[in-house]
């Protein structure tokens, strides 16, 4: 059996699983204007703090899709032990936030193997995904599709 095939196995024998929890890190408000910049959404909930503190969060908060875009990067810390190298976003099942993300906050990512499904030369897995924020609040759920290649 080869190495993809090994951890495609080993996968399987993971399913209902924790997979692993990223670092946290902080959420700027340079990060949240970069993020604005490059996404063309410049509503001033996230990125002009003095007009947010007078918006419905009291103060500047993270887009949700700012959130939601740091998967790759909390799976890349969190899921390194599952063994692929090769992987490609298929999408989402399903996608909530749950609760605004100040600046000045940390967040991770938590993931759990919920189902593993052969596609071709690949896997498809089914990513139960969960990014707190502190102190101790969920931002954001979602059920993740990476399909894993050889």
């Amino acid at each position: 059996m080869n190495s993809f095939a090994s951890a495609v196995a080993s996968a399987e024998q993971r399913v209902g699983s924790e997979i692993g929890k990223s670092d946290w890190i902080e959420i700027t408000q340079d990060r949240v204007t970069a993020f604005g910049g490059l996404t063309l959404d410049f509503d001033p909930h996230h990125i002009d703090p003095r007009q947010a503190a007078d918006g419905p969060f009291g103060q500047a908060v993270a887009h949700g899709f700012m959130v939601l875009s740091l998967l790759t990067h909390f799976l890349y810390e969190a899921g390194g032990e599952l063994g692929f190298t090769q992987n490609v976003n298929y999408g989402f099942d399903r996608v909530r936030f749950v609760a605004p993300v100040p600046v000045g906050t940390k967040v991770r990512g938590e993931f759990m193997l919920k189902e593993v499904q052969r596609k071709g030369e690949g896997a498809l897995l089914t990513l139960g995904v969960t990014v707190r924020c502190t102190p101790d609040t969920t931002a954001l759920v979602a059920e993740w599709k990476v399909l894993v290649l050889p």
